[in-house]
């Protein structure tokens, strides 16, 4: 699959393996972050921890096949009552159009 293959600094590396993949760059004030995000198909956030920048720091964001990814510092479970009712709500469509 491929991912994206984050280095910062020529030394830390963070293969980001996901269904989708968020890098970001943020400036506020005059501090910068690394902000690494993804999901899975199931509706499943993963995050990395922020990323503190300072002047001079170097990152190279590659797209590469990567079999297994850098484990994600959080992740967040799909609210599956919410996809439940989304489920129910989308079955009483197709009723009112006549499709099931």
């Amino acid at each position: 699959m491929k991912g994206f293959q984050i280095i910062i600094n020529n030394n830390e590396v963070i293969n980001m393996h996901c269904f989708y993949s968020n890098v970001i760059i943020q400036q506020s004030k005059s501090s910068y972050f690394l902000l690494l995000y993804g999901g899975d198909e199931l509706k499943n956030i993963f995050k990395w921890n922020t990323k503190i920048l300072k002047k001079g720091d170097k990152i190279s964001v590659k797209v590469v096949n990567l079999n297994l990814g850098t484990p994600p510092d959080k992740t967040e479970s799909a609210d599956i009552s919410n996809l439940k009712n989304e489920y129910e709500q989308l079955k009483l469509e197709l009723k009112n159009k006549g499709l099931i």
